[in-house]
């Protein structure tokens, strides 16, 4: 077995030999390679500060740390509310506590933003947008802090709002809507275009034709503002309209200005019945396109964590499994393992040594045929805790190497599923029932540290 981060990804190859001298000499040089590469690989790679900053980055990433930062947003957003609610009060304490509140904030902040970049290499941290940009929202509020008594800086104490935007990193649905958004803006960009185009079209009609009649079509700035409030349905007929519909003469009684409705019925058509819809309409099928894309992301991401199982070639002991992951409950289970124990067990002497498993496990009728190695075993009883004192393996160690393989194997299929590989469906049909299974009896799985 080699190791699942090294190049090999993890994998399991069978070397065959022709005499049991060629196999000692093979594992001699393959130990002796094996040791060699550690030491190197330890030496160059391994160093104090690899191993702190990967200590550090494993505790960054943890559930417990992720969820106490997303607290302390939340908890921030909060304060900003109270402050804002509280603008016009005026008492002694109010900007002594806020602002005592707003230094705590920021220094947990900037403790966290040092925590993440140490973690983290150069790429790693500048290759993440949302890194960015809280780097620039925790400097901007400690400049906030230093120099509050500069125009400009003082001034940036408005971007400590923008720390709630940082909760949608944290928690996973936020953050997938919130790309989503962010994805289907651009594309949007094109009706928004259409849009605004045609109200900038009416907006200069509009102070040719009233703009010495109304004030809020006096120049093109009022007039794009006045189009906007009838594109909005904001009592545009009864403040903007109306007004204008009747037209004074001298001498004269007033008369209906007709093309006071034709223009403004036009545009309310046009603007707010078809032209939002159809900003609306691209949105959402943005959205709906962004939202799949980053499902299907996170997707990718879970089945990676089990890409270097699925590319395992199979274990010596997987056509044994094949048969067991039918079991019906852990006393099954356990009767299935006895049964293959006594029927390994020649001598009946209660315990199995490597060369009792190995003469046993190659006479199984199973397919493809079990090729066991003194890796094979080393592997199977981790290293020979799962042995006794002479190194032999018992009924009961049995049992647990059987639930540890199998196991092992159920998540090598999942694996191969999950990264699109085809399985007959009676295999799958077992595999589904194993997983199940497994997973229900998970409370009860005996480990080797329960081990008498």
């Amino acid at each position: 077995y080699t190791s699942e981060n090294g190049p090999t990804g993890g994998r399991t190859y069978i070397l065959q030999v022709l005499s049991e001298a060629e196999t000692e000499k093979w594992l001699k040089v393959l130990t002796k390679v094996s040791r060699e590469a550690r030491i190197e690989r330890d030496r160059k790679d391994k160093s104090q500060l690899s191993r702190v900053r990967e200590m550090m980055r494993l505790g960054y990433q943890s559930l417990w740390v992720q969820t106490f930062f997303a607290l302390l947003i939340g908890l921030n957003f909060v304060a900003n509310v109270a402050e804002a609610q509280l603008y016009q009060a005026d008492f002694k304490e109010k900007e002594d506590l806020f602002r005592l509140m707003d230094l705590i904030f920021t220094t947990l902040f900037s403790i966290e933003l040092a925590w993440n970049m140490f973690a983290h290499d150069v790429k790693g941290f500048w290759g993440d947008g949302w890194n960015v940009f809280d780097f620039f929202v925790v400097v901007f509020s400690v400049l906030s802090l230093l120099f509050d008594d500069l125009p400009l800086i003082s001034s940036l104490r408005l971007l400590r709002v923008f720390r709630a935007v940082r909760l949608f990193r944290k928690l996973t649905s936020l953050r997938i809507i919130f790309n989503a958004i962010l994805g289907s803006l651009f594309p949007v960009l094109n009706s928004v275009f259409i849009l605004v185009t045609i109200t900038a079209m009416y907006a200069i009609v509009a102070t040719e034709l009233y703009g010495q009649r109304a004030a809020e079509f006096k120049d093109f700035q009022q007039s794009m503002f006045s189009m906007y409030q009838v594109a909005t349905g904001d009592s545009w007929a009864s403040a903007i309209a109306r007004d204008l519909l009747w037209v004074e003469v001298a001498g004269k009684p007033q008369e209906m200005d007709k093309t006071v409705m034709l223009f403004f019925v036009t545009y309310s058509i046009l603007a707010s019945m078809v032209l939002l819809n159809v900003v609306v309409a691209v949105l959402l099928d943005n959205f709906t396109r962004c939202v799949g894309e980053e499902e299907a992301a996170n997707a990718a991401v879970r089945a990676a964590k089990y890409h270097s199982i699925s590319d395992m070639n199979v274990s010596c002991m997987d056509p044994v499994m094949e048969h067991m992951c039918y079991f019906e409950s852990k006393e099954h289970l356990r009767e299935m393992s006895d049964s293959l124990f006594e029927s390994l067990d020649t001598e009946m002497s209660d315990q199995l040594g490597f060369h009792e498993l190995k003469m046993g496990l190659e006479t199984l009728n199973v397919q493809p045929k079990i090729r066991f190695t003194p890796d094979e075993f080393e592997f199977m009883t981790l290293g020979g805790v799962l042995c006794d004192g002479a190194g032999k393996v018992t009924r009961w160690h049995f049992f647990v190497i059987c639930q540890r393989l199998l196991e092992l194997y159920t998540k090598r299929r999942v694996a191969k599923v999950m990264s699109g590989e085809s399985i007959d469906d009676p295999s799958r049909k077992g595999l589904r029932l194993a997983a199940i299974k497994l997973l229900l009896s998970h409370e009860t799985r005996i480990l080797p540290s329960d081990m008498p």
